[in-house]
C-alpha cells in the first residue's frame, strides 16, 4: 500500500494530521483560561492551520495541474488503510491534560510521530513526487518541532503564571 501512495492521497494524509493538530490545540486554548496560556495555544493552533493551507494548495495546484482529485471515499480509504487511528486518539483527549506543558510535550510528540509516519511514506514510496512531497511536509513538520521545543523550553525556564 504504501509504494502505491499517491501524492495527492500523500497529502491528504497530511491535511488529516494538520487538522487533527488545529483541533487539539484549538481544545487547550479553551481550556485554560489565563490570557497568556490562551494566546499561546491560539499561535500554535494558528500554525496548524497555516500548514493544512500550505498541504491543501499542494493538493489544489496539482489537481489543476490535470491530477484528478480524490472522491470522498478515496479520502477515507488512504486513511483508514495507513493505521493511522491509533495516531489520531493521540489527538482526541485533552482532558486528562492538566498542565500547559505537557500539552507542549504531547504536541511535540505528536510532531516526531508525524515526521516518522512521513520518512516511511516518503521511503516507500515508488512516486519521485510524491517523495518531494513528502520531503515538503517533513520539512515544514521538523519546524514546528523546533518552534514547539523552544516554547517549551521557555516555559520550563521561566514558568507561567497560571
Amino acid at each position: 500500500m504504501l509504494e502505491n501512495l499517491s501524492p495527492l492521497e500523500s497529502l491528504v494524509i497530511a491535511q488529516e494530521l494538520e487538522k487533527r493538530g488545529h483541533e487539539f490545540y484549538g481544545k487547550a486554548v479553551k481550556s485554560y483560561k489565563t490570557p497568556v496560556i490562551q494566546n499561546m495555544f491560539a499561535t500554535l493552533r494558528d500554525q496548524e492551520k497555516r500548514h493544512l493551507d500550505v498541504f491543501t494548495s499542494l493538493y489544489d495546484q496539482m489537481v489543476e495541474a490535470g491530477e484528478r482529485p480524490l472522491t470522498e471515499e478515496e479520502r477515507r480509504i488512504a486513511l483508514e488503510n495507513l493505521g493511522l487511528q491509533e495516531f489520531f486518539l493521540s489527538f482526541k483527549n485533552i482532558s486528562d491534560i492538566v498542565l500547559p506543558e505537557d500539552v507542549l510535550k504531547r504536541g511535540i510528540e505528536a510532531e516526531r510521530r508525524s515526521i516518522e509516519y512521513y520518512e516511511v511514506f516518503k521511503n516507500y514510496s515508488n512516486n519521485d513526487h510524491t517523495k518531494d512531497i513528502f520531503q515538503q511536509i517533513i520539512e515544514e513538520e521538523k519546524k514546528h518541532e523546533y518552534d514547539l521545543g523552544e516554547i517549551l523550553k521557555l516555559v520550563e525556564e521561566r514558568g507561567l503564571d497560571y
